[in-house]
């Protein structure tokens, strides 16, 4: 492979891993039934007894279940907690809390430990696999922290298109390159 593409092909992964810390992301693997956090979001939380930060999605439901998830996050939270509520073929709606002792601006940082939820009922089991649907959670209290992707832990087969296309065009370069020199 010569240095060109070999630079373009780093600087791309480089590009992909930064970004990917940027920011809190949440990996669910469904067929393992775990999930985890990632990487760290910073900003300032909403102001009350206990300032928090919350991030939501846009489904509905009313009755749902809470898990305590303080244990995947940095000392500097004191509290943290998922809560999905729904029923049936709805998206359900999550909520996701930190809370901390301090107003002040906040960095949120996950430990990467992993949450096995393979315990739970079959309709928590069922809530909790619908968020591998999900693109996002959004903030809807605090500033300035970025909102929490979702992705999933096996990547989709559009995932694996994108990747060979990309490996596809970096081989097309190189021999490009290789045959248009004497």
């Amino acid at each position: 492979m010569r240095p060109f593409s070999f630079s373009l092909l780093v600087g791309l992964l480089l590009g992909v891993c930064a970004s990917a810390q940027a920011q809190l992301v949440l990996t669910i693997d469904t067929a393992n039934e775990t999930f985890s956090f990632s990487g760290t979001t910073t900003g300032t939380p909403a102001a009350g007894d206990t300032p928090f930060a919350k991030w939501q999605s846009s489904g509905s439901g009313s009755v749902g279940f809470v898990i305590d998830l303080t244990s995947l996050f940095s000392d500097s939270i004191s509290h943290a907690e998922l809560s999905i509520k729904g029923s049936g073929a709805l998206d359900p709606l999550v909520e996701f809390v930190i809370q901390t002792a301090i107003s002040d601006v906040q960095s949120f940082t996950a430990t990467g430990a992993i949450f096995d939820y393979s315990g739970r009922s079959a309709p928590q089991k069922a809530l909790i696999n619908k968020l591998a649907n999900f693109s996002g959670l959004t903030l809807t209290d605090g500033t300035g922290f970025e909102h929490i992707s979702i992705v999933s832990a096996v990547p989709e087969p559009s995932s694996y298109a994108a990747m060979l296309a990309g490996m596809a065009l970096v081989v097309a370069v190189s021999l490009r390159r290789s045959r248009s020199r004497p």
